[in-house]
């Protein structure tokens, strides 16, 4: 015996199907942004370092700009005796002194070594992050 079943019985009930199917599968988890994706990954591996306290006076040597490439510019920032690094699209991150010329920013993991001239004036830096070394030279 042989039952034969309209094609737009079929096809609803398979539309019936699949909207149940859809609405009974768990939600996908929100989507993660690369820098919070960055910022937490980093954080998981973060070491501990000493840290000093510097005088703002000597903090206030590196203030200004410094530039990666010809698209990406940093910051850096002198607030309420600290210094901050921020770029566009970016938090603002806090630089911790280790010595008088390399800082740690904890949030990234990244250890940063500021580059100076015969004069003691920064002229850039550079930044070893988990994920590798850039090298950033002074804008102004």
């Amino acid at each position: 015996m042989r039952l034969d079943i309209h094609p737009l019985v079929f096809l609803v009930g398979s539309l019936l199907l699949c909207a149940t199917w859809l609405a009974l599968r768990p939600a996908p988890p929100a989507p993660i942004t690369s820098a919070a994706a960055f910022t937490a990954r980093a954080a998981a591996h973060a070491r501990e370092r000493k840290t000093i306290e510097l005088a703002p006076d000597v903090l206030s040597r590196y203030v200004g700009s410094y530039r990666l490439d010809e698209t990406i510019e940093i910051a850096i920032q002198l607030d309420a005796g600290h210094l901050f690094a921020i770029a566009d699209g970016t938090p603002r991150y806090e630089l911790e002194p280790t010595s008088e010329k390399e800082f740690y920013v904890a949030d990234l993991d990244t250890d940063i070594a500021f580059d100076v001239d015969t004069a003691g004036h920064p002229v850039g830096f550079t930044a070893k992050l988990p994920t590798g070394t850039i090298t950033a030279k002074r804008a102004r």
